[in-house]
């Protein structure tokens, strides 16, 4: 798009070179002339280029001087949302994740937060107090050794399966991006 603009701003400086009457006093408007304002979607807006044309007819004014706008945004679609960015930003670059806070990694990210949140639910008790404390139950009933040794390995194995499932939640996000630009 940046090519785009350069190609059109060098089609109207060549334009109006290449005029005759240009020729003679390169800068100076002449009756008749058609100055063409290009730009981004602020030229779009037709507001610049009116604001610019009347300013034009203010300080040199020409009979029937004629003005031309080439203003373009740009539209930018991820997942159900879309907005439009002016050239430059898009030229600039745009922080997709600041612009767009409702995305196609929202809904999985969400998903996997909610799945590693319970397998930290779990583990927290489990080591800070359940497995921590194991071996002093057993000083107050140490017949019971085999019955708390069984405890720990199930509650290893819940752990376990917790930690398969919060690896499991993690899968590849399928997104596009579309550019396009708004005429």
């Amino acid at each position: 798009m940046k090519h785009l603009r350069h190609l059109l701003l060098l089609l109207s400086i060549v334009t109006v070179a290449a005029h005759p009457l240009h020729a003679q006093q390169a800068g100076q408007l002449k009756d008749g002339d058609l100055v063409a304002i290009c730009g981004d979607s602020i030229t779009e807006q037709k507001d610049y280029s009116v604001n610019i044309q009347s300013y034009l007819l203010m300080c040199q004014p020409k009979a029937d001087l004629q003005t031309v706008q080439f203003g373009w945004g740009g539209e930018t679609s991820w997942g159900e949302s879309s907005k439009v960015f002016n050239g430059d930003e898009l030229a600039k670059g745009i922080n997709l994740a600041a612009e767009f806070l409702q995305n196609p990694f929202s809904q999985p990210f969400a998903q996997v937060q909610q799945t590693i949140r319970e397998q930290q639910n779990f583990e927290t008790p489990l080591v800070k107090s359940l497995l921590h404390n194991l071996p002093q139950y057993l000083q107050f009933v140490p017949e019971e050794a085999a019955t708390f040794e069984q405890v720990a390995d199930r509650l290893v194995e819940k752990d376990k399966k917790l930690r398969d499932a919060s690896s499991a939640a993690v899968k590849p996000v399928t997104h596009s991006i579309k550019l396009q630009i708004v005429d």
